[in-house]
């Protein structure tokens, strides 16, 4: 019997793995199988509409209980102030850098007031430079107090290219019936080696001293001489004392 079995069995499963419809009759008490041409495989067929969800099955048993766990709240708590801290700088960083854009809108705000209002004839390194003039004359303490009025301070020269820039707006301000003009900054000299400082105590980059000049250690303050004449020597810083009245001053406004 067993060897009537397995044959059929071997060749019904053939049949199975070589095509995907199979026909199969009772003949005289034996089942014969042929396979069929599928000319419209199944993965052609469309399918219908899914049926109804069935019912749920029954709830499963209750899984056994895991071991409990062990809380280190040492570990814990040491992360929780990590990531305090974390935050924080986080937070400080962006305070920061919000800082820095409202500086950098007011900056902007106030240079482009000081623009409208022409109280910014020369622009060198983000400062204003602003030329108060008074045939009256004024002198050092005067000077700082007109500055201030601006809220500026008496000017430096930071370098050659900003010194040619100031000569042209000096010169342009010189009083009718002058052939000269001559105005305060906020610089200082050492009479004794001629160095000359800045207000910051730093020294001057660029000096360009009015001939014979700095000439007695008593002048410790420094002015600007300019000509009518381009062409004439007769320019540049000299020393002065405090209390000497010149024609202007030359403000520094920080934007």
């Amino acid at each position: 019997m067993q060897k009537l079995i397995f044959p059929a069995v071997r060749f019904f499963l053939l049949l199975l793995w070589s095509s995907s419809h199979v026909y199969c009759q009772e003949n005289k008490k034996k089942l014969m199988c042929e396979p069929i041409d599928d000319d419209y495989p199944l993965a052609t067929l469309a399918r219908g509409r899914p049926g109804k969800r069935g019912a749920a099955g029954p709830k499963g048993d209750k899984g056994e209980n895991g071991i409990r766990g062990v809380v280190d709240y040492t570990e814990m708590n040491r992360r929780i102030d990590q990531a305090i801290v974390d935050m924080d700088v986080k937070f400080q960083k962006e305070i920061a850098q919000y800082k820095k854009q409202i500086e950098k809108y007011e900056t902007n705000t106030r240079l482009l007031n000081l623009l409208k209002k022409g109280l910014c004839p020369v622009l060198h390194n983000e400062k204003c430079f602003v030329l108060i003039t008074d045939e009256s004359r004024m002198d050092l303490t005067q000077s700082r107090e007109k500055c201030q009025s601006l809220d500026g301070q008496p000017a430096n020269i930071y370098d050659r290219e900003h010194f040619e820039k100031i000569v042209p707006l000096l010169r342009g301000k010189i009083f009718i019936g002058h052939t000269y003009t001559h105005i305060w900054t906020g610089m200082t000299v050492d009479t004794k080696t001629r160095r000359t400082y800045l207000t910051s105590d730093r020294k001057a980059p660029y000096s360009r001293w009015y001939p014979g000049r700095p000439y007695t250690v008593t002048l410790s303050y420094v002015g600007i001489h300019i000509d009518a004449n381009p062409s004439s020597q007769h320019q540049g810083i000299f020393d002065e004392v405090p209390s000497y009245k010149l024609l202007g001053v030359l403000c520094e406004i920080q934007v």
